[in-house]
């Protein structure tokens, strides 16, 4: 019972970090004043997720958000900010994510139901490559926009470089790059959950 509540409660902290993170990557500076209200939602929909996934799937398993829908939810709402009016930008990226979340529900309902799983042996190595390679680089990217409150492309990367900017970024990918190397070094599942505390609590620490 002591393992199963310690897990549980590694798991939702884990949730809510990632869901918190994915959020501010998906919502950009200019429709970020709905930050707080979205993040409600999210962490209600996360749990959610977890609850649906926990008692409808067939093997032992847990669903969390993932870092491949909030890349591809966040270039959706990246043109949203950018060609919608100010004051529409926010409302009509709350109902982009809305109406993707609800198509992406129904997708994967309809193909578990007809056991389409198998499908995903087929996809070419060199295209599954190309798209965690691609993930991987909007990732550092989001990352580095939510760091600098900025939208930030591969060719801003040596303006990082400039005075004033490099403490900005360089200390999160030094310990995102620590946590990477550490959790491959070592095999624990409390490596993760314990760097995010320790970074987090640093960080407070420091201020």
């Amino acid at each position: 019972m002591a393992r199963t509540a310690v897990s549980m409660s590694i798991l939702g902290l884990m949730s809510v970090a990632f869901t918190v993170s994915f959020v501010v990557m998906i919502y950009p500076a200019p429709i970020s004043a709905m930050l707080g209200t979205v993040v409600v939602l999210a962490l209600i929909g996360s749990a959610a997720m977890i609850v649906v996934g926990t008692a409808l799937h067939r093997l032992p398993a847990l669903s969390q958000p993932q870092e491949v829908t909030a890349i591809v939810l966040a270039t959706g709402t990246a043109g949203i900010a950018a060609a919608a009016a100010p004051e529409a930008a926010g409302p009509t990226a709350l109902a982009f994510v809305a109406g993707a979340t609800i198509l992406t529900g129904l997708l994967i309902f309809v193909a578990g139901r007809l056991r389409l799983g198998a499908l995903a042996r087929v996809i070419p190595y060199p295209v599954l490559g190309g798209f965690l390679a691609a993930t991987g680089y909007l990732l550092v990217m989001g990352g580095l926009s939510v760091a600098l409150d900025r939208h930030v492309a591969l060719w801003d990367l040596p303006g990082l470089l400039a005075p004033g900017q490099l403490s900005l970024w360089a200390p999160w990918l030094g310990i995102a790059v620590v946590l990477a190397i550490a959790t491959r070094a070592r095999e624990s599942d409390l490596i993760l959950p314990l760097g995010i505390l320790l970074s987090t609590g640093g960080f407070y620490l420091w201020l």
